[in-house]
């Protein structure tokens, strides 16, 4: 028969195995059943089909990153395109992270209420369980970063034995991966090496045994030297690239910008009860390491924002581990200083503890997860009448062409405007109409104003304005008159391609077209007929009196409300 210290370990590693599982089942399902998002398509398309070389250089826009961008191209290139293939790295990533992180932290002695309930935080943690579904590089950045900390602390517990090559070896790939998947490592990197570094206590060897305490750590040293260099290296031969990348952060121009743009980071980041919990692992000596620890990655970060700029949250996701350790550091804080609960009621605490985030996941997934196109596009398809026309965010399109189409196209090409009174449909963006001007594509919109009213309403959490359109002729318009006031849209086609163009050709550089990676074009009798949407505030008169008197069975005006 077990003794009840048998039994309680029994009952923690049934608990460990079950969080991992469950963790594994909450990122497998949304897997195939969620749409790709804009960064997903343009890393698969873009990035993972291109050859290696290209991948690595290509840094320009902060979309690709290159060594989950080769991943992406090998899961492509065995199992073919599809949407849980794009996503199959950032997942493999994501379940590795919930065995990695347990092992680190039981080599290192840690206590079983501190790895079961770090351990279920990460499975639950809703920004992990995201990135662990969506085919970015993050989750495989916080794979190899976790390892890097996790080994580097492994040495300093084995001290004094020096680790083995293949220890340093390890340490320094998992390093160099984490910057080739995401140069933003570097802000991890370089705080985590000179914590190890002042672990190691240089200041105790004296002048005079000071060669002895290099001799003594000479592998780990030369370890942090290969990893920083090469990462500094690599950051360096491709400067100019990432700084055009750079241009997406904000820049920091006050003391106000940067006091508000770290505490909003850190608020949707560090949840108050897990931050409070993190903050009491500080007040024991055997629970504080990995606070401070967290602390010092925070700090860093943040002293450097006005160097690096400040990213959008998910640059920061890499911090979310460190800090789940430190709060389980705390649980084990109040432990420690309470003596209670002790067995089987430990358990039950901690149990009820690790599935703390499952009450704010659902809310918080749908605040990460943007909207699922391939599931809201056909349902207001077939909900709204032929008298409507669809009107999408311009780059919203985008994943729309590779779940939505050819049906979605067809469907407006179908509802361009014909009548004497239509309806403009706009989704998500209600009072931005957004689209492509000119030959070089430049995104322009056009800003609805307060005094044109639609009617409102929400299908599947993403808000509908509905707008009228009326009609009208050019004959109407004074001759005098220079612009037309208001908001216009000028509907072209159906019709042959040759007359689309030419009647769109006048209006290039004034006139935004609308859905414009949603077009479809189809072949009748031999021609190919085409349909456009362009849309143009206060616009001038006379190239839209021609346009209307050269191609009257093309092209009709409208006017958006009343």
């Amino acid at each position: 028969m077990p003794n009840e210290q048998q039994l309680n370990r029994r009952l923690w590693w049934c608990l460990l195995a079950a969080v991992v599982v469950a963790g594994i089942i909450l990122r497998v399902w949304p897997l195939a059943s969620r749409g790709l998002e804009y960064d997903e398509l343009w890393t698969a398309e873009h990035y993972a089909t291109r050859p290696v070389g290209d991948i690595f250089h290509d840094l320009t826009v902060p979309n690709n990153h290159p060594l989950h961008s080769l991943a992406v191209g090998l899961s492509l290139h065995l199992f073919g395109i599809s949407t849980w293939s794009i996503r199959l790295p950032a997942f493999i990533a994501g379940c590795a992270l919930l065995l990695v992180l347990p092992w680190l932290l039981w080599s290192g002695k840690r206590p079983f209420v501190v790895i079961v309930l770090a351990t279920a935080w990460l499975a639950f943690m809703p920004d992990i369980v995201h990135y662990s579904q969506t085919a970015r590089g993050y989750s495989l950045q916080i794979l190899w970063l976790v390892l890097h900390a996790g080994l580097l602390w492994l040495t300093f517990m084995r001290l004094p034995l020096p680790p083995s090559r293949i220890w340093c070896s390890i340490i320094f790939l998992c390093g160099i991966a984490a910057i080739l998947t995401i140069p933003a490592a570097i802000l991890c990197l370089a705080p985590m090496t000179a914590l190890h570094f002042l672990a190691l206590q240089p200041w105790q060897a004296g002048r005079m045994r000071t060669w002895l305490w290099c001799r003594q750590h000479l592998s780990i040293l030369l370890t942090h030297l290969a990893t920083l260099g090469c990462a500094v290296l690599w950051l360096a031969v491709h400067a100019g690239d990432l700084a055009q990348g750079q241009q997406h952060g904000v820049t920091i121009l006050s003391w106000q910008a940067w006091w508000a743009g770290c505490t909003q980071v850190a608020c949707e980041l560090f949840a108050w009860p897990w931050l409070l919990l993190a903050l009491i692992s500080l007040a024991k000596r055997e629970t504080r390491a990995a606070a401070a620890g967290w602390l010092v990655l925070v700090t860093f970060v943040v002293l450097t924002v006005p160097v690096f700029k400040l990213g959008p949250t998910r640059v920061y996701t890499y911090l979310l581990p460190f800090f789940l350790v430190a709060a389980s550091e705390g649980v084990e804080a109040i432990r420690q200083a309470w003596k209670k609960p002790q067995g089987i009621y430990l358990y039950l605490v901690a149990s009820a503890l690790a599935a703390l985030p499952l009450i704010w996941l659902p809310q918080q997934l749908r605040r990460l997860e943007p909207t699922d196109w391939s599931k809201l596009v056909p349902m207001l398809d077939q909900k709204l009448g032929n008298d409507s026309y669809l009107l999408f965010p311009v780059w919203s399109g985008y994943p729309m062409r590779y779940s939505c189409m050819p049906a979605i196209g067809a469907s407006l090409l179908r509802r361009i405007p014909k009548g004497d009174r239509q309806q403009l449909v706009m989704v998500e963006d209600c009072r931005q109409i957004s689209g492509i001007r000119g030959e070089k594509n430049d995104t322009a919109c056009i800003i609805i104003p307060a005094t044109i009213q639609g009617q409102m309403s929400n299908e599947m959490e993403v808000q509908i304005a509905t707008y009228p359109l009326y009609r009208q002729g050019y004959t109407v318009w004074p001759s005098q008159q220079e612009k037309l006031p208001g908001i216009w849209l000028l509907a072209l086609g159906p019709a042959p391609v040759g007359q689309i163009e030419a009647a769109h050709s006048p209006l290039q550089n004034t006139w935004i077209t609308l859905n414009t990676f949603l077009r479809l074009s189809y072949r009748v009798h031999g021609q190919i007929v085409r349909g456009k949407l362009l849309a143009a505030q206060d616009p001038l008169a006379t190239p839209v009196q021609e346009v209307l008197r050269q191609f009257p069975q093309v092209a009709r005006l409208y006017r958006l409300g009343d």
